[in-house]
């Protein structure tokens, strides 16, 4: 079967913006994916310390009131996701190394079989690595520019959204004695919502797919993501365009707007009231981010080693 004829017919109206294979140069052409990242544990946003990442912003646009907002900076988004590209890309291999015949698409890029990870064992060859790109890998392989766009996410509510939660020693002797405070980390309180757009430039659609399922994929940001951090990412909208359309502090400022014109309160967000929001302030769309949804769940429950190994073969070889 040939490229165009598998090429997704929910995306016929768009195509113009979409490779069959990733060019050599940027061309301007991009995806944005309005993402609604709402906490559903108490989240760690600190850089160093105790203290949660903040911002002093303008409440909405052309507003003079200020609101101290809790930041999501853009490595903790990035980081968190790659890291789950690079788990999704490893397992596979791992269960199905017999059926995988591009084996640098997965991650094994030597004989030792010690598979791509971030850090300190970056191939550069891998899905993951040729999308948000590398550096520091092997030095005959140079480096790669991300072709990912992520910027720091701004949350809705303001400083009120956080909790300070005290950590206690731990001993199995004096049971009964109350345990002595060992430090205090300022949380994000569940149900935080951040409002974000992340950019895919210069991509195939099998890409875009990938990208999407990530994005949904990915439960864990933070500080001490193995044990709390969880959030639910709802893909709200995608639109096309050769240009950046509007930052994520602009859309957490329009949709702060968007909320306060119909009546809502700040203070009893919904996430269905949020989304409405969102979309509300987003561009339209020439596809249904929903049916967009329910192709890649199908394309990757039918074959995904086939699909991630052509999605490999589409993308650009150094």
């Amino acid at each position: 079967m040939s490229e165009s004829s598998e090429f997704p017919d929910i995306l016929q109206e768009i195509e113009d913006y979409i490779y069959e294979k990733v060019p050599k140069t940027k061309t301007g052409r991009m995806a944005h994916i309005g993402v609604l990242r709402k906490t559903d544990s108490y989240n760690i946003f600190t850089t160093e310390g105790s203290e949660l990442n903040l911002a002093s912003t303008s409440k909405k646009p052309e507003s003079e009131e200020k609101i101290q907002r809790i930041v999501m900076f853009k490595r903790k988004q990035v980081a968190s996701e790659r890291r789950k590209g690079k788990e999704i890309l490893r397992g596979l291999y791992k269960n199905n190394s017999d059926d995988i015949e591009k084996e640098e698409a997965f991650g094994n890029f030597n004989e030792d079989e010690d598979l791509c990870r971030l850090h300190d064992n970056l191939g550069g060859k891998c899905i993951d690595c040729k999308l948000y790109g590398f550096a520091n890998a092997e030095e005959k392989d140079g480096s790669r520019h991300s072709r990912i766009l992520t910027d720091s996410a701004f949350s809705v509510r303001g400083l009120n959204q956080r909790e300070d939660i005290t950590f206690n020693a731990q001993s199995e002797e004096n049971e009964s004695e109350a345990s002595t405070a060992l430090n205090s980390t300022a949380h994000t309180q569940p149900e935080t919502f951040f409002p974000s757009i992340v950019t895919i430039r210069d991509f195939t659609w099998r890409e875009l797919y990938w990208l999407i399922h990530l994005i949904e994929s990915t439960t864990r940001y933070g500080a001490e993501t193995s044990r709390t951090g969880y959030i639910d990412n709802q893909i709200v909208s995608i639109w096309f365009d050769t240009k950046e359309t509007i930052s994520n502090l602009e859309l957490t400022k329009e949709v702060t707007k968007e909320i306060e014109n119909n009546n809502g309160s700040l203070n009893d967000l919904s996430v269905q009231t949020v989304r409405k929001a969102m979309k509300e302030t987003l561009p339209n769309s020439k596809v249904d981010i929903d049916d967009i949804k329910d192709d890649i769940k199908s394309r990757f429950e039918s074959n995904e080693i086939n699909f991630l190994e052509k999605l490999y073969g589409s993308q650009l070889r150094d």
